[in-house]
């Protein structure tokens, strides 16, 4: 998958984690589609989120138990944002940007995503504090 958004990169003119984030809001749709039962009821981003790793990957560990997944851990804070933190051996922090992005267009809502720490830049996992700025 590298070599080809490698490619992409320079035929298009657009930088690699820009690629990677617009896979994951293409993506989005597509995985939310299979979503587990238990999640009809969740009504927007934020509450989505904090399932991910409980509720989505353990069913996806669940049906394909060699399935290599990142861990995400999560904390509501009081101001109304979500603190995401992201670790993977594959370090595809843009990929889930992406991914968040789309779960905010599935919900009719716009986020804001800042992203103070990060793997390629040092860190030791990647933190995401993600905010609802618009709700349509």
């Amino acid at each position: 998958m590298l070599k080809l958004v490698s490619i992409l990169s320079v035929e298009l003119g657009v930088p690699i984690p820009d690629l990677v984030r617009s896979f994951g809001v293409y993506l989005f749709p597509v995985l939310y589609a299979r979503r587990p039962k238990q999640l009809d009821e969740v009504k927007g981003v934020i509450e989505f989120l904090t399932f991910v790793e409980n509720t989505i990957h353990y069913e996806v560990k669940r049906l394909y138990p060699d399935t290599y997944l990142p861990t995400f851990e999560h904390e509501l804070l009081p101001d109304g944002q979500l603190k995401l933190i992201y670790r993977s051996k594959r370090k595809m922090c843009t990929l889930a940007e992406g991914l968040i992005e789309g779960a905010a267009t599935q919900f009719n809502q716009t986020v804001q995503i800042d992203h103070p720490v990060c793997v390629h830049k040092g860190g030791e996992h990647c933190e995401f504090f993600i905010r609802v700025t618009d709700k349509t």
